[in-house]
């Protein structure tokens, strides 16, 4: 099957060199197939009410894509990418009208559009994931009371109340929600209309297809719209990374907390596993396993920052790396979020062992702030609680406070936000197909 730059200046050659150059990319790439379908009728739509070509072409193209999307394909690896298969999809569908499916259209300013739309939707899908799990440990926080002890440096350092924890993790995830909602809505301007980077040739009004696809019209260098290329991967990364790092030191927690040592929270069935050979054993798998995955997040992440690092301006082959890494992070990403809730929705806590493992230091730094309240200066509390630690003499054990921040309410104004930002993109796209199915109805 001819590529879709037969014809230029270069050749195939006789040495089949395409898994090096394609690779996977028609196994990623099918990700992209419905957002390249909908920035395609974008474009033609608007060509057809310009009268850049041929109307009757106009509507067999658009015919096609609609097709496309009412279509299950399977991308051909021999087309190279997403692009080669919807040209040769149309083509094989309108004739010689396909021919001209990709006016004045570069692969980068397409494979460009489909990141970001692909890349915005993914962040929702996460945000309101992020939320729900969110919501499940803040009705763990509202459910457990008592006392557990308050690590750093891995050694007990002062008594925080277990509601505080659990709104700590509440925390993590509401504000992880809301960065990648912010994330999602800076994915507005829309590449398609900077060519090759160097300025589109198409007299089509890109504003106008911007609107369409509820973007923002392309920036007026196209060149520096251009270089986001990668930087973009990065940006819709880099929200979900900080999560998952959490998620790790979190997990880490939960190690510690459910063991042996520490039994302070009973892990649910279902995430732990057994031994082959110890059939005492409850292994935190899934908690080792989501310390695994956010490692691996962290080298893929490098990796992509190195693409782009120590390259000219314009674009550069290898950056089709960078859409393989930030589609297999943002899916494994969702496949992590989707089941936490229900993780942290089975997860207990045993307050009378967590009380029998805190040690009677803990309580130093309080009786200090005790001893500053009732007239010694800070430094002579401190010594003070120090000395009773080092003699061996019993603290007090004053209780801790709860310190919680997060509501109910805000998670759910978290969530309707999000909502309606699916919702509108939604729409939008429904309303691209409509007046796509109106315009070949009528024509």
């Amino acid at each position: 099957m001819p590529k879709i730059w037969s014809g230029g200046a270069s050749r195939e050659g006789s040495i089949d060199i395409s898994d090096l150059m394609v690779e996977d990319d028609t196994v990623i790439d099918q990700n992209f197939l419905e957002f390249e379908a909908l920035a395609l009728i974008a474009y033609h739509l608007e060509i057809f009410r310009e009268g850049l070509i041929a109307s009757e072409d106009s509507v067999s193209i658009l015919r096609s894509l609609l097709l496309l999307l009412d279509r299950d394909i399977v991308l051909k690896p021999e087309l190279e990418d997403v692009h080669g298969n919807v040209e040769e999809f149309v083509i094989r569908n309108s004739g010689k009208a396909g021919d001209n499916l990709r006016l004045f259209l570069s692969r980068n300013e397409q494979i460009h559009t489909d990141i970001r739309l692909y890349g915005r939707s993914r962040l929702l899908e996460l945000a309101f994931h992020s939320a729900e799990i969110s919501e499940a440990a803040l009705k763990k926080r509202d459910e457990f009371s008592g006392s557990m002890p308050g690590y750093t440096h891995y050694r007990q350092g002062m008594v925080v109340s277990v509601k505080t924890y659990m709104d700590y993790i509440a925390a993590i995830f509401e504000n992880s929600a809301t960065e990648m909602l912010e994330t999602a809505r800076k994915m507005e301007y829309l590449p398609l209309g900077y060519g090759s980077g160097f300025g589109s040739l198409s007299d089509a009004d890109f504003s106008k297809i911007s609107e369409s696809l509820g973007m923002s019209p392309v920036p007026v260098n196209p060149q520096y719209l251009s270089s986001r290329r990668g930087i973009d991967e990065a940006d819709i990364l880099y929200p979900v990374l900080k999560l998952m790092i959490n998620i790790s030191r979190i997990s880490q927690d939960l190690i510690m907390f459910s063991g042996d040592e520490i039994p302070l929270f009973n892990l649910p069935d279902g995430f732990v596993t057994g031994s082959s050979l110890m059939a005492n054993k409850r292994n935190p798998d899934f908690l080792e396993m989501l310390q695994g995955y956010a490692s691996e997040q962290i080298g893929s992440f490098n990796s992509l920052i190195s693409l782009v690092a120590n390259k000219s301006s314009g674009y550069h082959r290898d950056f089709q790396i960078s859409k393989k890494i930030m589609v297999r992070s943002l899916q494994r990403s969702i496949s992590i979020l989707k089941i936490l809730p229900e993780f942290f929705s089975g997860i207990g806590f045993d307050a009378e062992a967590s009380g029998n493992i805190i040690k009677n230091s803990s309580y130093a730094t309080v009786n200090a702030k005790k001893l500053f309240s009732e007239g010694h200066t800070w430094k002579r509390a401190y010594s003070e609680a120090g000395r009773m630690v080092r003699e061996g003499q019993e603290l007090e054990k004053i209780k801790p406070g709860d310190a919680t921040t997060i509501t109910s309410e805000n998670l759910s104004s978290i969530k309707d936000a999000i909502r309606q930002e699916i919702s509108r993109y939604d729409d939008i796209s429904d309303k691209l197909i409509a007046l796509a199915k109106k315009l070949t109805v009528s024509n």
